[in-house]
């Protein structure tokens, strides 16, 4: 599989995956499923973890320098696709499973629905960076700057002026 085409097909699942997520816990508050104060703390779990994923997505995705015409082996395609598959599905069946009272109250939602966020963020975190985080030309993730690297050689010394 083309680099170009996993990395669409992951970014259309995690974003797809999250909105319909968003989606679902409007209308299961528009029909009386989820208390506002549900949908809110739900929205608050989901959504750091759905910010940093399409931040990600996005940038790499209007990167003009990556290059496009890589590709990526069966195995990576195959463990990529079935995780970030599993976790976009999941999110949206938990919300569907309380909205029709299979979870028995809102702790045990909220609790389900962090194990959901969190083993995503663990597993999913290293896929969406090995496709979408900061990339040179070949492919091969940018190196991280080092601590000392971070402020300049000398911004002490213009600090004084």
């Amino acid at each position: 599989m083309s680099l170009r085409r996993l990395r669409n097909v992951v970014a259309l699942l995690i974003v797809g995956g999250h909105l319909s997520s968003f989606t679902l816990l409007i209308l299961t508050t528009i029909v009386g499923a989820f208390s506002v104060k549900w949908t809110t703390t739900s929205s608050g779990i989901l959504g750091p973890l759905f910010a940093v994923y399409v931040g990600m997505v996005l940038k790499s995705l209007s990167d003009e320098t990556n290059s496009q015409n890589s590709y990526v082996g069966g195995t990576f395609s195959l463990i990529a696709l079935a995780f970030i598959s599993l976790f976009s599905l999941s999110i949206p069946i938990l919300i569907v499973l309380k909205a029709l009272n299979r979870i028995s109250n809102f702790d045990e939602f909220k609790v389900y629905l962090s194990i959901i966020e969190t083993a995503c963020a663990a597993s999913v975190g290293s896929i969406v960076d090995t496709l979408f985080g900061n990339r040179t030309g070949d492919n091969t993730p940018a190196p991280r700057p080092k601590a000392r690297d971070a402020r300049p050689k000398n911004s002490h010394r213009r600090a004084e002026k």
